[in-house]
């Protein structure tokens, strides 16, 4: 079976379906309402460890692999779906 998500061009709607997972996995008290775009995981108690937890998560869910340098500097859930959405472009 082929996964979707892999597939030649992801969706954004998809990385960001791929994001709240994994925000929702490393913060599981958080209600899926409060991840939005503007949010910054930092706003939503994530510590350094969670949101690179988040970052990696997110990655390997996509079947992405990129430094986390590529992903130094962003301030929203927003900013982490479209960088990780350029590179599963």
């Amino acid at each position: 079976m082929t996964d979707p998500l892999r597939s030649a061009a992801m969706t954004r709607d998809q990385v960001f379906r791929a994001v709240v997972e994994q925000v929702q996995a490393v913060l599981p008290d958080l209600p899926e309402a409060a991840i939005t775009e503007q949010a910054s995981l930092a706003e939503l108690g994530a510590s350094s460890i969670d949101r690179v937890e988040v970052s990696i998560g997110a990655m390997e869910a996509l079947g992405l692999a990129l430094p986390l340098t590529a992903l130094a500097g962003i301030a929203s859930i927003g900013e982490l779906v479209d960088r990780l959405a350029q590179h599963g472009a």
